[in-house]
């Protein structure tokens, strides 16, 4: 059975997201979804002692299952994205952590991407965005985006790599030569 590609947005639309609103919060979440590929339940969970600024390292401690549980004894860690770095600067003292629920974060970005991309999305789209991001634009090998978004096994990731219809027309026109 074939599982539909999830809808992804670019960078370009990211940047475009976060310079949109004043509000350090919603830049935060666009930020760690996108650039960080955190899920929502990270991201309300990300602590500042969970950032470590010195070594360019954010912390994952508090991640759930899909049931929703806390996963025992797991801590991921990625590198921290160039762009977050100002934005965690600025913001991360004072706004971390989140107070708000996850459905008032998952409200926030779904009203931002209706009203500034007319898109019909969800929070989570941001991390499919970084993954796909990942491996189709920057070109990081899918074990490594595996790690970065803390999947347990390959299969999970096989959906980042759906062929970009572009990119497929780029090579067939170019004689297949990559």
């Amino acid at each position: 059975m074939s599982r539909k590609v999830p809808d992804i947005i670019s960078e370009r639309e990211a940047i475009t997201l976060c310079r949109s609103t004043a509000n350090p919060k919603k830049k935060l979440l666009i930020g760690l979804g996108f650039w960080q590929g955190m899920r929502i339940s990270e991201i309300a969970g990300l602590r500042p002692e969970d950032i470590d600024m010195d070594n360019k390292m954010i912390f994952i401690r508090h991640a759930r299952t899909q049931n929703g549980l806390p996963k025992k004894d797991v801590t991921r860690q990625i590198p921290i994205h160039p762009f977050m770095d100002q934005m965690f600067k600025a913001y991360k003292d004072e706004y971390l952590p989140f107070t708000e629920s996850i459905r008032t974060l998952q409200t926030w970005f779904e009203d931002m991407a209706t009203f500034i991309l007319a898109r019909k999305l969800h929070v989570h789209n941001l991390r499919h965005s970084a993954g796909t991001h990942l491996i189709q634009v920057k070109g990081v090998p899918a074990i490594q985006v595996m790690d970065f978004l803390g999947h347990a096994n390959m299969g999970t990731i096989h959906v980042y790599t759906r062929t970009n219809p572009q990119v497929l027309k780029g090579y067939v026109r170019s004689g297949y030569a990559a």
